[in-house]
């Protein structure tokens, strides 16, 4: 989980300092967003699924050596 953080405040801070990449992911969230608002109760339960999904992979122990 410290490495999934860490690669994710790596990410923002290079958002910060890239104006013409922070401009393009924030025109992919805008369409993404509009199409959430789009597909109504749908597209929240898929969203939530892929979110429950997405912590049981991060949040997943590794196999340690007996």
């Amino acid at each position: 989980m410290l490495r999934f953080m860490g690669m994710f405040g790596l990410a923002s801070i290079f958002l910060l300092i890239s104006p013409k990449l922070r401009e393009s992911a924030l025109a992919g969230l805008a369409v993404v967003i509009n199409a959430i608002i789009a597909y109504g109760p749908y597209s929240y339960i898929g969203l939530a699924l892929a979110a429950i999904g997405g912590m049981a992979i991060v949040l997943k122990s590794q196999p340690r050596p007996r």
